[in-house]
């Protein structure tokens, strides 16, 4: 199968999180059931694992105190199929479903008046609530801890916050199966990452050099840190929106084609808007650094409840209010480069390439890292990255050398609207 072979394991899927469940369930009358059929392997069953896992974590959210009592599992060669229930099965409803499951030769993992078939899915079905159950999947070998719209990555069960047991367990990962296609994505993620960075040495870091040489190191090094801290909390700013509203849009293909138009659209407004409306005083500089990242921080605190409301809602509503979401902090960000070179140009132009090299190495770098990131610990975590790296800014920016009199910026500001935003 595709995910046998690491496919989708890198990616967000809006259908396998609680919070997706959650609806799905919510829209059952009280006697309602909902299926899913998955592949599985007697010999490998996390993924049957992590299947049981999001639905006891649904119904621990739905109010559900017992989930073994909704929950009826049943396997017939490499498929399983699993039913939940609104309400607790009956005892008619679960004699009807052992003679369905003996008529068609189903073996029967889970059941109400059973006993499990095997360990691992008895611990996590006889969860005493939300919290036992995310400590016990997040401490099994692989990752089952159930998916969320936060982090909405079904199909990975490497445990990426714990770099150690993953790497243990890519040394030891033999055969095929849902773990060794994990590896399979993640060990291609490194590769390019590696190739990325090879790249960046050789077209942009080794070329450019020579124009910080005589620059002085306080300009180098603040510069330096300025841009890199651009690059890198853009980009992972951006693959947040990406992923986050991928899940709320519905297909990856919308995600791409109203997200990244609009984030390109609007950073390119803001770098626009920052030539009318120039960070020429430092409190200036100061307030901007500093709305960018309370707006950033802000987005895991609001889009919630946000998306939430609007689920439900046609796609060209949410479609606009992605578009509102990502108006203000594609703006915002707009202002960081091209407000840069002209601090850089009012110091000294000389190191203009260098700096421009890094900003490119460390966006192209950095969504290989960002992606990493929301894997391991979530999108929202992703945009507290994002929101760091903008307020850093502020002390990177100042020490650059800020100008002492807007003039002196302003003087300098036609050579650098030259340069793209």
């Amino acid at each position: 199968a595709a995910t046998g072979a690491g496919a989708f394991t890198l990616s967000e899927n809006g259908l396998y999180t609680v919070d997706a469940w959650t609806i799905f369930l919510g829209r059952l009358t009280d006697n309602g059931v909902f299926t899913v059929s998955r592949w599985y392997s007697p010999s490998d069953a996390n993924e049957t694992g992590r299947l049981v896992s999001l639905a006891a974590a649904t119904l621990f959210k739905l109010g559900a105190t017992e989930p073994r009592r909704h929950v009826f599992l049943a396997a017939s060669g490499s498929i399983a199929t699993l039913i939940v229930s609104r309400s607790p099965f009956s005892d008619t409803n679960l004699a009807l479903l052992d003679r369905v499951a003996a008529d068609k030769q189903f073996k029967i993992l889970l059941s109400p008046d059973r006993d499990p078939t095997t360990s691992m899915l008895g611990r996590i079905i006889i969860s005493g609530n939300a919290q036992e159950l995310q400590r016990l999947t997040a401490g099994l070998p692989l990752d089952l801890t159930p998916p969320t719209d936060e982090r909405p990555f079904f199909f990975n069960q490497l445990p990426l916050f714990d770099p150690w047991r993953s790497m243990t367990l890519a040394l030891h990962q033999r055969g095929t199966g849902v773990a060794s296609g994990n590896i399979s994505a993640m060990l291609t993620l490194i590769s390019v990452f590696a190739m990325s960075l090879l790249a960046v040495l050789l077209t942009i870091v080794y070329p450019v050099h020579p124009a910080i040489a005589d620059v002085g190191r306080r300009l180098a090094t603040a510069g330096t840190a300025y841009f890199l801290l651009i690059g890198v909390g853009f980009m992972c700013g951006e693959m947040g929106l990406l992923q986050r509203l991928s899940v709320f849009l519905g297909h990856p293909i919308y995600s791409l084609s109203i997200v990244l138009f609009s984030l390109i659209l609007t950073t390119g407004v803001g770098s626009l808007v920052s030539d009318r409306l120039p960070l020429d005083t430092r409190a200036r500089f100061v307030l901007w650094g500093l709305a960018t990242a309370c707006y950033l921080s802000a987005l895991p605190v609001c889009l919630p409840a946000v998306l939430h409301a609007a689920e439900s809602a046609p796609l060209a509503m949410r479609a606009a209010l992605s578009v509102a979401v990502i108006a203000p902090a594609g703006v915002l960000m707009g202002f960081g480069f091209p407000t840069g070179m002209r601090f850089i140009n009012a110091v000294n132009p000389t190191p203009t390439p260098w700096f421009w090299g890094i900003n490119g190495a460390a966006g192209v770098l950095a969504s290989s890292f960002a992606i990493a990131i929301s894997i391991a610990f979530g999108i929202y975590v992703t945009f507290y990255t994002s929101a760091l790296c903008y307020s850093l800014l502020i002390p990177a920016g100042l020490l650059i050398g800020f100008p002492q009199r807007a003039a002196g910026l302003t003087a300098n500001s036609a050579e650098a609207d030259r340069l793209p935003a």
